[in-house]
C-alpha cells in the first residue's frame, strides 16, 4: 500500500519535474534488479546508488511492517536505529560531533547512527556501529533491534546484514523507514546523530584525533578563499577538450563566511529540446547528448568553504545515449565540487539516480540528492569528466 501511495505522488507531479512514463514507473517499489556491479563480490554489501528499489528480504534480518514495529517497541522494548547518512562536513575531528548541513527528522525514540549503512564504511564507523549496538543492547545480542532509513534505501539493508554479521540474532528491517512513518501520519522529532568517541576517531592505521585535527586545519587553511566576482564554468573532457557553458557571479553572502552566487547558462552551445514531455537546454552530440536539469525546488544559492552543495544543484545534467528514447532520470550526472586554495572551483563527475526529485522534499529539506548516492565513474566514461569554475 505504501508503495502505491508513493507512486501516486510521483504521478501527481509529472508536470512539475521531468518524469516520463518510464521514469514514473521506476519510482514504484519493484523487485531489485540483479546488477552485480553495485555490490561487493566478497561481502555482498551494496556499494553505491543506495536510493534504489530494494529486495523483499535481507540476509540475517526479518522484514517487518509498521504494526510489527509498534509491537516490538511496545512489548519487547526493541531498539530503533536510524542509519541515514549525515549530510555535511563529516565529524569534528576533536569532538566527534557530526557537522550537519542538512537536518533530519526521525522516528521518536530512535537512535541515529550515521553512515553505518555504507557498503565500505571507514574503520572508525565500523567501530562506532559495533560499540553503539553493544551499548544500546547492554551487550545482549538477543535483544531486538529495528533498523531503518528511508524507503528504497540500501543503507538500511546493508546495516541489517552487518548487524547480523556481528552476532545479533534478532535484527529487524523496516524498509519503508521515515517515508513509511510519514505516510501513516506519524509524528517526527528532530534527530541528531550520535557523536564518535575518541577511540572511534582513531582509524585503522593508528592515527589519533590530534592527527586528524591537524590534517583538517591544514586543509581548511588551503581552501578558505571563497570565490569573488564573475567566473566561467567550463566542462572538460578526459582528453582535454573544453566547453564553456555558464557564467557564475559571486558576491557577499548573508553571513561573513558565505558567498551568494548566480548561474547563467551561455546560449551559444545549447539548443532547445523537448524530451519526455518537458523542455530542456541540451549540448548536442551524436554520441552522448547532455541536458541541463534545472533544480525544481528551493535553493538558497549560497556557499561556504565547507558547503558547496547549492552550487552543485545548479549544475545537474542528464545524459542521453544515441539510441535512448526520451530522457531517463536514472541517467543523472552530478559534479561534486571542491574549493581550491586560489578561490577557484573544480568538480568531478559522478552518476546518480535523479528519480529522487520526483517527489518534492519535506519542508525544511533542501538536499534530497545525497552525496552517498553518487557513483564515481572513470574519466572517459562520459563526454565530459570535470567542471572548472574560474
Amino acid at each position: 500500500m505504501l508503495s502505491i501511495l508513493r507512486a501516486m505522488k510521483n504521478l501527481s507531479i509529472i508536470g512539475l519535474v521531468f518524469l516520463s512514463t518510464t521514469i514514473t514507473m521506476s519510482a514504484v517499489a519493484t523487485p531489485a534488479p540483479v546488477d552485480q556491479e553495485h555490490f561487493d563480490a566478497k561481502t555482498g554489501y551494496r556499494l553505491d546508488r543506495y536510493r534504489a528499489p530494494t529486495p523483499d528480504s535481507v540476509e540475517g534480518g526479518t522484514r517487518i511492517d509498521i504494526d510489527e514495529l509498534d509491537r516490538l517497541v511496545r512489548d519487547e522494548k526493541a531498539i530503533l536505529v536510524d542509519v541515514m547518512v549525515a549530510e555535511g562536513a563529516g565529524t569534528d575531528p576533536k569532538t566527534g560531533a557530526w557537522r550537519l548541513s542538512k537536518p533530519r527528522k526521525s522516528i521518536p525514540g530512535s537512535v541515529w547512527l550515521a553512515d553505518v549503512g555504507k557498503g565500505k564504511p571507514k574503520p572508525e564507523i565500523s567501530t562506532y556501529f559495533k560499540q553503539n549496538l553493544s551499548a544500546l543492547t547492554a551487550g545482549n545480542k538477543e535483544h531486538p533491534i529495528v533498523i531503518f532509513c528511508m524507503a528504497d534505501c540500501w543503507m538500511s539493508w546493508n546495516a541489517v546484514k552487518r548487524a547480523a554479521s556481528y552476532g545479533y540474532s534478532r535484527v529487524y528491517w523496516y524498509p519503508e523507514g521515515t517515508d513509511g512513518w510519514r505516510d501513516w501520519g506519524r509524528p517526527f522529532v528532530a534527530a541528531v546523530p550520535r557523536a564518535l568517541t575518541r577511540v572511534q576517531l582513531a582509524d585503522a592505521r593508528g592515527s589519533t584525533t590530534e592527527d586528524a585535527l591537524k590534517t583538517t586545519q591544514l586543509t581548511n587553511s588551503a581552501t578558505n578563499t571563497l570565490p569573488q566576482g564573475k567566473k566561467t564554468a567550463t566542462l572538460i573532457s578526459h582528453d582535454g577538450l573544453r566547453q564553456e557553458i555558464a557564467t557564475v557571479t559571486f558576491k557577499s553572502g548573508t553571513k561573513p563566511d558565505t558567498v551568494a552566487y548566480e548561474v547563467k547558462l551561455i546560449d551559444a552551445p545549447f539548443q532547445d529540446e523537448f524530451l519526455s514531455m518537458r523542455p530542456f537546454r541540451c549540448l548536442p552530440d551524436t554520441k552522448e547528448m547532455w541536458c541541463h536539469l534545472a533544480y525544481p525546488y528551493t535553493n538558497k544559492h549560497e556557499i561556504s568553504a565547507s558547503d558547496l552543495q547549492d552550487l552543485e544543484y545548479d549544475l545537474l545534467f542528464l545524459f542521453k545515449p544515441p539510441k535512448g528514447y526520451g530522457i531517463d532520470a536514472w541517467n543523472g550526472l552530478y559534479f561534486k565540487i571542491e574549493l581550491q586554495g586560489d578561490g577557484n572551483l573544480t568538480g568531478t563527475l559522478h552518476e546518480t539516480d535523479m528519480n529522487v526529485l520526483a517527489v518534492p522534499p519535506d519542508d525544511g529539506v533542501l538536499r534530497p540528492i545525497s552525496h552517498d548516492a553518487l557513483t564515481e565513474v572513470a574519466p572517459d566514461a562520459h563526454r565530459f569528466a570535470t567542471i572548472e569554475i574560474r
